[in-house]
């Protein structure tokens, strides 16, 4: 993760009965998702910081990154207050979680190794959303590759998207060929499908003409 934190608010509006024609109760749904920099440990009061912010935004579902166990998960639970539950990976640096007002169905979590989904049921109604959480490789990160001054050929750049063949490019495979995924895409026209995480990958719109004099040089992005 980069020193640079980020945090990204999706409102969605869902309708209870699936139908375009149908659209008589829409529901307002609101997607948090941010990279907690090791749980907060970086920072002075971290945790209960992180805890502040959900709390400020007030999210229905929140989708965390570098969440280090189901210790800290839990702690977060807690401080979040009744109603709340979570998820999380059960590799020994657990990394991604999903937090939820809602109902978690846990029957449904999977995980993939740079992330996770399960699926969420919505309060007051039938419908169930399906949220995957990624935090891709962080190596080779492109823009800091490209002022290093040993690297002179955008070749060069690209190939750190494929670090000893677990790099983001591979992660971003593992997901498109994973079996649930392909599913939750083929549903996703009545499953609504969202995926965050922190992707470890600059903007397409970093590297335009526009800014070619603050970047190594124009070039194309191959952004996740």
């Amino acid at each position: 993760m980069k020193s640079t934190q980020l945090t990204f608010v999706i409102v969605l509006m869902l309708f209870l009965d699936g139908s375009c024609q149908n659209v008589e109760k829409p529901v307002n749904l609101t997607i948090m998702t941010f990279n907690t920099w090791i749980s907060g440990d970086n920072v002075l009061g971290g945790m209960l910081k992180i805890v502040k912010h959900i709390k400020l935004i007030d999210p229905d579902i929140v989708a965390l990154q570098e969440v280090q166990d189901s210790d800290r998960l839990n702690y977060l639970i807690k401080e979040l207050g009744d109603g709340w539950t979570g998820a999380i990976t059960s590799y020994s640096y657990s990394d991604t979680a999903v937090l939820t007002k809602h109902e978690l169905i846990n029957q449904s979590f999977h995980q993939v190794t740079h992330g996770m989904s399960i699926k969420v049921k919505i309060e007051n109604t039938n419908r169930t959303i399906n949220i995957w959480n990624l935090h891709l490789d962080y190596r080779s990160y492109g823009p800091y590759a490209a002022f290093n001054k040993m690297v002179t050929k955008i070749t060069q750049i690209m190939a750190g998207e494929m670090v000893d063949g677990k790099g983001r490019f591979q992660n971003m495979r593992e997901l498109l060929v994973d079996d649930h995924f392909q599913a939750a895409v083929a549903n996703s026209s009545v499953e609504p499908l969202i995926v965050c995480g922190d992707f470890n990958s600059p903007s397409h719109l970093d590297w335009t003409n526009e800014t070619r004099l603050k970047n190594f040089k124009k070039m194309e992005i191959h952004t996740t």
